[in-house]
């Protein structure tokens, strides 16, 4: 199944940082990028991986340039480099999401 095709207003709402559009977003894509995470990471930080890829589309939203690539393959490289550091780090969510974390709910972290 092809993904949808992310409107120009939703992309607003998501540089406004609104909830329902990140909660929409994170319902819409979670599953399928987990999927690629745990092709690539192990079982025990894959859920953590999963957080730190949202957190960090959270955080750099605004360099998102629909001129340059689709926005499923902008998600697709940052899940790609969430993998590769937390692999070379031994863990999966850095310091530095840690302001972004008490915005952003996992729900498969949370067993929701």
């Amino acid at each position: 199944m092809a993904p949808e095709k992310i409107t120009p207003q939703f992309l607003h709402d998501l540089a406004a940082k609104q909830f329902i559009a990140w909660e929409e977003l994170y319902d819409r894509y979670s599953p399928c990028l987990y999927g690629l995470i745990q092709q690539n990471v192990s079982a025990e930080i894959s859920a953590s991986v999963l957080e730190e890829t949202f957190l960090t589309m959270y955080d750099h939203i605004h360099e998102y340039r629909a001129d340059k690539e689709l926005f499923f393959t902008w998600m697709y490289k940052l899940t790609l480099r969430s993998c590769v550091l937390a692999e070379k780090t031994g863990r999966g969510l850095n310091a530095s999401s840690v302001g972004a974390a008490a915005f952003w709910p996992n729900p498969i972290l949370s067993g929701d």
